[in-house]
């Protein structure tokens, strides 16, 4: 499946959950989830935030109206500046959803950028 199939089959999935909001954070490897968004294949609120930890924290503000928020990211480092507000969700009890794109498993423990165990 082309990775734009899998984004929108992803965000459709979401969508059909009751995400009510897609907080997206370009990267190159997630990119396929903007081509997603854009050709509507999320029904709710989608926005581009531009640094992870702010929409991470914006996710949270929106846990707390009773949304029920998803930050996307790409891979890596990217992953690392949610935990901030992975954290805050956790202890407060919030819903917060994360989505991430990966690289390819043999790039793993070899040095490569971007490339880590996420999970």
């Amino acid at each position: 499946m082309p990775s734009v199939d899998t984004a929108r089959a992803i965000l459709s999935t979401l969508d059909a959950l009751g995400v009510t909001h897609v907080l997206y954070c370009p990267g190159s490897r997630s990119a396929p989830f903007a081509y997603a968004l854009e050709s509507g294949a999320f029904g709710g609120q989608a926005r581009a935030v531009l640094d992870e930890r702010g929409a991470g924290f914006a996710a949270v503000g929106l846990a707390r109206t009773g949304a029920l928020p998803v930050v996307i990211v790409t891979s890596g480092t990217a992953v690392a500046e949610l935990a901030p507000a992975v954290l805050e969700a956790s202890h407060a009890r919030l819903p917060l959803l994360v989505v991430s794109a990966d690289r390819p498993g043999e790039l793993r423990g070899v040095g490569a950028s971007q490339a880590t165990d996420q999970a």
